[in-house]
């Protein structure tokens, strides 16, 4: 779907609308551009940014992809976010997490789920979905 604005001399512009938002941890800002090719928000922490402001300033209703997962799993569910951990997966290769992450949200629906699950990316198999409750 795209939005069509029009400026004060009758340009056109198109903007299309993200699929979604996900908050990156600061070890996976190299994924930044992948998963914009993917049409996905992509909102990253200030620099030295504590995981209690995070999840505070920035989870709610979004997704985490982090490799440090069992930082925030305790906090999922009352802060209304989901997880996606990466930190299982052996090959660290830019696009191969990124494929690995577009596989999870189409395979698994995580668009619409949002929030109050982790699904940890293995290299073999199907990534392992799990809702979180408080």
């Amino acid at each position: 779907m795209s939005i069509y604005l029009k400026e004060s001399f009758d340009k056109k512009i198109s903007i299309a609308m993200a699929r979604g938002t996900v908050v990156l941890d600061e070890n996976l800002f190299h994924l930044t551009d992948g998963l914009k090719k993917l049409n996905i928000r992509v909102i990253t922490p200030k620099a030295r940014m504590s995981d209690a402001q995070i999840k505070h300033d920035l989870l709610a209703n979004r997704i985490l992809i982090t490799n440090n997962s069992k930082d925030f799993i305790r906090d999922a569910s009352a802060y209304d976010y989901g997880i996606i951990a990466t930190e299982f997966l052996q090959n660290k290769d830019s696009a191969y997490v990124v494929n690995k992450i577009h596989e999870a949200f189409v395979d698994l629906s995580l668009w619409s789920k949002r929030h109050g699950f982790i699904v940890q990316l293995k290299d073999s198999g199907a990534p392992e979905y799990r809702e979180l409750t408080n």
